[in-house]
């Protein structure tokens, strides 16, 4: 079995198609929360039963909001996105090192749309904005990205 491995060089991309040769990457990420929840829970009971029972329901819509650090192209780019109400297939890309065949870690593919907000401006901190994506289609895992 293998060890645990770190987050780092995790990378996010996107692309107007699933199968593509090129796809942009969003630099500077600072988290990827998680892009789903569970599955909410659905409670019952009767009159034979001790106690309240519970079964898999559906899953809510998730919004996943990511910190970017700013910087200015990127950022032109993403809100020229985020402001045409694109729909874009996204790419979590975990580490090469995570990979048990070298080159072809787990990627987590998604379409959604986004929107590109800056963040809090304090003292002595970096320029950032959020990235909101609106998740509009089940996040599918493959081995490396998806192909034809």
């Amino acid at each position: 079995m293998a060890t645990p491995k770190t987050s780092m060089l995790t990378k996010l991309y996107y692309s107007a198609t699933k199968v593509s040769a090129s796809r942009d990457q969003v630099l500077y990420l600072q988290e990827i929360p998680a892009l789903k929840d569970p599955a909410e829970a659905i409670t019952y009971n009767a009159l034979e039963f001790e106690s309240e029972r519970q079964e898999k329901g559906q899953k809510a819509a998730t919004t996943v909001t990511i910190p970017v650090l700013y910087e200015e192209s990127q950022h032109t780019t993403l809100k020229a996105i985020a402001d045409n109400n694109e729909e874009n297939y996204w790419f979590v890309r975990y580490p090469d090192t995570t990979a048990v065949s070298s080159g072809k870690p787990l990627v987590k593919t998604f379409k959604a749309t986004c929107d590109l907000e800056g963040d809090t401006i304090s003292i002595g901190d970096m320029l950032q904005d959020n990235l909101t994506l609106y998740i509009s289609t089940d996040v599918e895992e493959s081995i490396d990205f998806p192909s034809a």
